[in-house]
């Protein structure tokens, strides 16, 4: 079984947040909805040193 193949049956390549992000409704809408804007063709998200 190939590694690709291996991360599907797992449902996904990327784990489970461990937690939720708290206070930020607002900001988490507005970049799913820039996301699936087929205009848009970047974006960046920056914020402080540590955050990420």
């Amino acid at each position: 079984m190939s590694i690709q193949s291996s991360l599907l049956n797992r449902g996904g390549v990327l784990p489970a947040s461990p937690t939720k992000l708290v206070g930020r409704e607002t900001e988490v809408a507005v970049t799913g909805a820039l996301l699936r804007d087929p205009d848009v063709r970047l974006m960046t998200l920056t914020g402080p040193g540590g955050v990420g």
